[in-house]
């Protein structure tokens, strides 16, 4: 399986965010699905992937202003 985005595939990612119900757990902002990518309506680019910087385990899909205020937390 080709990996991507920090390690993830299209389709884990695409799953993270089914698990997710296509929603920012943190804002409840709904996600664009275009062409089997995620995208941030209120960006329109594609969905930000939150991750621990040091150990790279990854939290979820987050909208990104939302991922710039958990790195500034």
């Amino acid at each position: 399986m080709a990996t991507g985005r920090h390690g993830l595939s299209a389709e884990q990612i695409y799953k993270l965010a089914e698990f997710q119900g296509f929603k920012c757990p943190l804002s409840g902002v709904d996600f664009i699905i275009t062409d089997g990518e995620i995208y941030d309506p209120t960006t329109n680019k594609r969905i930000a992937i939150d991750h621990d910087h040091t150990s790279g385990l990854i939290r979820g899909l987050l909208i990104q202003k939302v991922n710039w205020l958990v790195d500034q937390w």
